[in-house]
């Protein structure tokens, strides 16, 4: 698999599951292959000064060295989900 691409997509998980990948602040990521990362701890305190310390699922997913986690974006608009494990 290749890509020309060099950048970084990144999403945010809302409450319900759901992300939308934004590529230097516009919303998708070039057609090509991508290994992904995934990280998550929880939600952050109201008042951000306590934020969660513990990974939520395995910190394997979240470097790219260690993510199993690939996918192809297409050239038009899709949805991609992830299993991921404790």
């Amino acid at each position: 698999k290749s890509n020309s691409f060099t950048g970084i997509c990144v999403g945010e998980l809302n409450g319900e599951g759901v992300y939308t990948l934004n590529t230097r602040g516009k919303p998708g990521a070039p057609a090509g292959a991508y290994k992904v990362t995934i990280s998550s701890t929880g939600p952050v305190s109201q008042d951000n000064t306590k934020p969660p310390t513990k990974s939520l699922i395995n910190t394997g997913y979240s470097l790219v060295e260690t993510t199993n986690l690939e996918t192809t974006v297409g050239d038009k608009p899709g949805k991609y989900d992830f299993e991921v494990t404790p």
